[in-house]
């Protein structure tokens, strides 16, 4: 049988357990995996047509192992609160799960095992998987922006919600239609009547929350088309609107 050793010397990962639990996911894989070093390595056998399964494997364990390990690292350096990071992992990682290209991966590592028998993970990772951590990095930063904007609206939402609660110029009920092109008709007890063009929700919003209606009765035509700007109305006015579909 032929060998290969799988070595880590940074990251904190039981590799004999990680290694064993892809193998475990395959159907009558006779690779044979033995804890070397203290378990900082793990030693690969196999029969020498296995060795593009053996790659696969691998590949694996650095798209949806490591990359969970190095992703965790490059969120730590952002000052956002606790559960704020988990959010921003998970999502990161969910992210870059989509970009793995684990074919190209398990070609490359057969290359580098035609010429060596013992890969350090970090220092692979490192210097010839560059472009992969760049990707990773994108997906921490745009998992960030993401939190940072959920964030912002969430204030946004709270400030809003604020006017509204001290706000003094009860109009009483209003009433609002959504049609399925897009448009909207806005009504008040008053026999105001405004009309809006598809596309115009945020004015339609702003009137709305500048009127500061006692109850919000609305009238959902759009067959979802609207959905955005109706969970909108649900956020900031709460309990007062009634939706009738």
């Amino acid at each position: 049988m032929a060998n290969i050793r799988v070595c880590t010397y940074e990251y904190d990962i039981d590799l004999l357990k990680v290694f064993s639990t892809r193998i475990l996911q395959r159907v009558k894989s006779n690779i044979v995996l033995e804890s070397v070093q203290g378990g900082r390595c793990v030693e690969i056998k196999y029969n020498e047509d296995q060795l593009a399964e053996v790659c696969r494997i691998l590949a694996e364990v650095i798209l949806l192992d490591l990359s969970r390990i190095e992703i965790a690292s490059m969120v730590q350096a952002y000052n956002i609160e606790a559960e704020s990071k988990s959010t921003v992992i998970h999502s990161a990682c969910s992210r870059a799960f989509r970009h793995a290209d684990p074919e190209a991966v398990t070609e490359r590592l057969g290359d580098y095992f035609a010429r060596e028998n013992t890969l350090v993970l970090e220092g692979y990772l490192h210097f010839m998987m560059k472009e992969e951590i760049k990707i990773w990095q994108s997906c921490v930063d745009s998992a960030i922006d993401d939190i940072l904007l959920r964030d912002e609206y969430l204030e946004l939402v709270r400030l809003l919600k604020a006017f509204i609660d001290i706000s003094c110029d009860d109009v009483g009920n209003v009433s609002l239609i959504l049609q399925p092109d897009g448009s909207c008709t806005l009504t008040d007890s008053q026999e105001l009547r405004i009309e809006s063009s598809p596309g115009c929700e945020d004015e339609m919003l702003e009137l709305i929350i500048s009127m500061s209606p006692s109850k919000i009765t609305l009238y959902d035509l759009s067959r979802g088309a609207l959905g955005g700007f109706v969970d909108s109305i649900k956020s900031i006015f709460g309990e007062i609107v009634v939706i009738l579909s």
